[in-house]
């Protein structure tokens, strides 16, 4: 199953499974507190869809821009790496 927050062209990372379930336990309780708010403001459940779809909405963000931070981090873990068993040298030789 492909993530639809993910660009086609992008690999899976080290650390998506922990983002994605991080992402559905966070919608979870927010769905909770919107529908538990929505219950006790009159008239609060005609919109509380709306407000779990922008909810999703800004988790969405979240969720992209820690799939794409969490690419970076292998990358400098690995140039890190790359540089301690070269002896601390730069590219340059």
């Amino acid at each position: 199953m492909t993530d639809p927050h993910r660009p086609e062209n992008e690999q899976p990372g080290q650390f998506d499974e922990q983002i994605d379930s991080a992402r559905k336990v966070a919608e979870e309780r927010i769905d909770k507190v919107i529908g538990d708010f929505a219950k006790k403001v009159p008239g609060g459940q005609k919109f509380e869809q709306q407000a779990k779809d922008m909810a999703s909405g800004a988790l969405n963000v979240v969720q992209d821009q820690a799939h794409k931070h969490s690419g970076n981090i292998i990358g400098q873990a690995g140039n890190i790496i790359s540089r301690l068993f070269r002896g601390g040298r730069g590219t340059e030789r």
